[in-house]
């Protein structure tokens, strides 16, 4: 199983702290039965320090190897972030190998001005939008058509599993729900921080694949 969305490179955002906590997040995701990782530090500026990501992924995939874990590089590109990196580099960010790229919204801010034009500008790029955990957004539970705005500019979405999880009448977990009926997620992943979060995916996971099996990987 590959967990798309995962912040298991330590020091670099509000994930792993230190080298043993990423290795504590690999025996949880192998114990969550999860075969590959992209990982996918915030980027939050063009400041990030992509070298440093590179050298940490290596250093972190050695360990994986070892418990049966491919580790690849990509990012959690915030929106904000979009603005400041120069076009022809943002294909940088895209998980390793592929041309897909990972962005995210503030949680609570409004929809940005500038989004349809700035999304076919990184289509123009090559690119595919993946809209990372869409059901978590302020904008998007107060007006779901928003989601479905983005699949018909042909962006992606991606769950966050544990979101299933949320308190039984929360807006997120409600959201999540919404779009899972109407099949509106292409992806779903673990967004883990920590090890305990890979526990919680394995729950989400297992619902999932009963539930869902054919329609979201």
């Amino acid at each position: 199983m590959l967990d798309r969305h995962c912040h298991i490179i330590y020091g670099l955002d509000d994930g792993a702290m230190d080298l043993n906590e990423s290795i504590e997040m690999l025996h949880a995701a192998k114990n969550a039965g999860v075969t590959a990782i992209v990982a996918t530090p915030h980027v939050c500026n063009k400041t990030f320090d992509f070298q440093l990501a590179k050298a940490r992924k290596e250093e972190i995939g050695n360990h994986a190897k070892e418990l049966g874990i491919e580790l690849l590089l990509g990012a959690e590109v915030h929106w904000n972030a979009l603005a400041k990196i120069p076009l022809d580099s943002i294909a940088q960010y895209c998980m390793e190998n592929t041309n897909e790229i990972l962005i995210e919204f503030n949680l609570h801010g409004t929809l940005p001005d500038d989004m349809t034009h700035r999304i076919y500008d990184l289509q123009r790029q090559g690119l595919t939008i993946i809209i990372a955990h869409p059901e978590r957004y302020e904008f998007v539970k107060k007006t779901p058509a928003i989601a479905l705005d983005w699949l018909e500019m042909g962006c992606l979405l991606q769950l966050d599993a544990n979101s299933l999880l949320a308190p039984l009448y929360s807006a997120t977990r409600k959201s999540a729900f919404a779009m899972l009926k109407q099949d509106m997620y292409t992806y779903y992943a673990s967004d883990a921080h920590k090890a305990d979060d890979y526990t919680r995916f394995s729950r989400a996971t297992a619902w999932i694949k009963n539930n869902y099996r054919d329609s979201i990987a």
